[in-house]
């Protein structure tokens, strides 16, 4: 495996480790206070998402992209949020309704589910400086004929 890939890894894990920490804090707080566990999943993972958008950019994927770019980078990482949300829902309900397991172990699993298909689509999407760098890429040199 690169090392470039191992970096990656190493930090997204990390990362991604202390963000659902603070998912799973703040949807503990909200459900002690009585907030309906699926409403806690889905505020806790939000906020976990928005810290973990900053952090990933910056440290993870070194990304420098600016403006319009970034922009549409923040648009897809949402989109991408938003089916790991779905996916992240309709996992706590299964495992709590259709299995019987405890919120808290429905939230952790779906969790360990959701790692795969976070870290693939924001390495290949969110943060692929191929797909948002504005430049056109170098041309190859070619050798042109002397005159």
């Amino acid at each position: 495996m690169p090392r470039a890939l191992i970096r990656q890894l190493v930090w997204y894990l990390f990362i991604g480790g202390l963000t659902t920490g603070m998912y799973y804090v703040l949807w503990a707080v909200l459900f002690t206070l009585g907030v309906d566990y699926r409403i806690a999943a889905a505020v806790g993972y939000g906020i976990g998402s928005l810290v973990n958008y900053g952090l990933q950019k910056v440290i993870t994927f070194r990304d420098k992209s600016r403006g319009v770019a970034m922009g549409g980078q923040f648009l897809v990482y949402w989109i991408i949020v938003a089916l790991s949300l779905g996916l992240t829902v309709l996992g706590v309900w299964i495992g709590v309704a259709g299995l019987g397991l405890s919120e808290w172990l429905s939230v952790v699993l779906t969790s360990a589910v959701n790692l795969g298909f976070n870290f693939g689509a924001h390495r290949g999407i969110t943060f692929n400086a191929r797909l948002w760098d504005p430049r056109p890429p170098s041309p190859s040199p070619e050798r042109t004929p002397l005159r």
